[in-house]
């Protein structure tokens, strides 16, 4: 087939793509609006039960390429036993889809649930022993690589070049008669952060029913749980989910090793309730350490702000902190409004305050830096939201008192604060009462995407675990999505004439649609640039 022959089906190919994803719209009248959105992140907790110790038996596995600060690109699969001994397999990937694997981790050892956290109320302290790590290089390149971090910790251990798809013991751990034997650690440096087992929280869902029957139905399952479920026990078939929550990364890699987790990662789904979570969770059950799990490159998708965004889910943040958020961007301009309410528990049934801040955001010009993984992540994604305009409401009696107490002149009007009331306090500069202030320049990383419903999603970055000075780096990772939402303002004329709309995937198209015509001529393009026969 020539050039011409080649550019024409490419050509063909990209408006059958094209026709194909238009023709499977998701329209704003299909959305919810986002006080309903709200409303339900706000009564999950009637729907789902964390008990208290939580039983983390099993295997759980990533429902999604996760990204961890770095950038780093991972997909998980931990199994616990019930004697407490754990076997961990981490796959860290080169691109943020997690189609090319360049390492994995395998991690021995054993977990020691302990007492309710203090700092981040639902969850549970824990504490582990590592007894053996093992590493694997997919690559000649990567193996490479894995061989000079492990020799910069522990110099002189690799003699020879490492093979790529083999283990190699870069921990060992072990005791005999109250000694200890064996004790080496050349782990450091190869992204391992096993300090995420130190804070977990497991949250069942059942469907159709109060949290007191899926109280019942978790008690029902410790009963009757041995090992590891095969699937084929009397457990109650109304548990419709199990997530288990481990604790946050630094957001500072150099920080990783030494830090407690006060918040939580992505959740990762029990693999017996797994089913719904599709092609993901199937191919990170059959991976294993030798042949890690590819996932599907995803296409490169435009960034489509215009619309609401809001919370499905209550979020924790470092240091025990509960919100849920509501994001709006004009479809004209660049202004953007968020709200965000703060609680006092897990379940987001407390307020604490509200936050509502408002200003211009615009895509932001970085400076030339040398080529590396974390600048193209932060060149790709980097905006800048400018606050002009900061409201604040106590939602409880406490704090509206302890405003009122407020002796200083830097958090609204004196003594005016009232339980319900928003507060202007862009003229005293914000509140440093609750540590927020305006104008600010919020340096962030945005990017939206399309879930397999055909559901458009939006992600900011992970909130940096240390409270950022002025001109600090930009988030290397994401934190919780937000789903679209139809929402009323003052610049929605017409919600019909401003869709938020995203396409769904080839999965869940209907079988009803037809080819487009250009596929015919597609067809007849190749019939005549193919070779003839002498």
């Amino acid at each position: 087939m020539g050039v011409l022959g080649l550019f024409l089906v490419v050509w063909l190919a990209a408006g059958w793509s094209q026709a194909h994803l238009m023709d499977n719209l998701v329209g704003a009248a299909s959305l919810p609006t986002c006080p309903a959105q709200l409303h339900a992140a706000h009564r999950r907790h009637l729907l789902t039960t964390a008990p208290m110790p939580p039983s983390v038996r099993g295997r759980w596995i990533s429902s999604r390429c996760e990204t961890r600060p770095g950038p780093q690109y991972i997909l998980r699969s931990y199994t616990f036993h019930r004697d407490g001994s754990f076997l961990l397999s981490l796959h860290t990937y080169r691109d943020p889809s997690c189609a090319h694997p360049a390492r994995s981790l395998m991690a021995r050892g054993n977990l020691t649930l302990g007492r309710p956290s203090w700092i981040t109320p639902g969850g549970t302290e824990a504490e582990y022993t590592l007894s053996k790590v093992e590493v694997v290089g997919h690559s000649h390149q990567d193996a490479g690589k894995l061989a000079l971090a492990v020799n910069a910790t522990c110099p002189g251990k690799v003699t020879k070049p490492w093979k790529p798809h083999k283990a190699y013991v870069v921990l060992s751990y072990a005791e005999a008669a109250n000694e200890v034997t064996e004790d080496e650690d050349c782990s450091r440096g190869l992204g391992s952060a096993w300090n995420e087992l130190q804070l977990l929280r497991v949250e069942m869902t059942m469907q159709g029913h109060d949290s007191g029957a899926a109280a019942a139905a978790a008690n029902r399952e410790e009963t009757q749980q041995e090992g590891i479920s095969d699937g084929n026990g009397s457990e109650s078939p109304r548990i419709i989910r199990k997530e288990l929550f481990l604790g946050d990364l630094h957001t500072d890699p150099s920080k990783q090793e030494l830090y407690r987790p006060t918040g939580y990662q992505t959740p990762l789904l029990h693999a017996k309730y797994a089913g719904a979570c599709g092609g993901v969770c199937k191919a990170v059950e059959r991976g294993t350490d030798d042949s890690p799990p590819h996932l599907h490159a995803s296409p490169a998708l435009p960034l489509l702000l215009a619309g609401s965004w809001a919370s499905r889910r209550c979020e924790t943040r470092p240091y025990g902190m509960f919100l849920t958020r509501h994001l709006e961007f004009s479809p004209t301009g660049h202004r953007w409004t968020m709200t965000l309410r703060h609680y006092h528990d897990p379940e987001c049934t407390r307020p604490s305050f509200t936050l509502q801040a408002s200003g211009i955001h615009r895509p932001a010009s970085t400076l030339p830096s040398p080529a590396s993984p974390r600048h193209t992540f932060v060149t790709t994604y980097a905006h800048d939201f400018n606050v002009t305009r900061l409201l604040l409401t106590p939602e409880d009696e406490y704090l509206s008192r302890a405003l009122n107490q407020y002796n200083k002149a830097d958090c609204g009007v004196k003594g005016s604060w009232v339980r319900g009331e928003a507060q202007d306090v862009t003229p005293t500069g914000g509140c440093a009462a609750v540590g927020v202030k305006v104008p600010a320049v919020k340096k962030e990383i945005v990017r939206t995407g399309v879930d397999e419903t055909g559901r458009m999603w939006l992600t900011l970055g992970q909130t940096p675990t240390v409270k950022q000075l002025s001109g600090a780096r930009r988030p290397t990772s994401w934190g919780p999505e937000l789903t679209s939402c139809r929402s009323y303002h003052a610049y929605h004329h017409d919600n019909a004439l401003l869709p938020i709309v995203g396409a769904r995937t080839a999965s869940s198209a209907s079988a009803k649609h037809t080819l487009p015509p250009c596929t015919t001529l597609l067809a007849l393009v190749v019939l005549l640039a193919a070779p003839r026969r002498p």
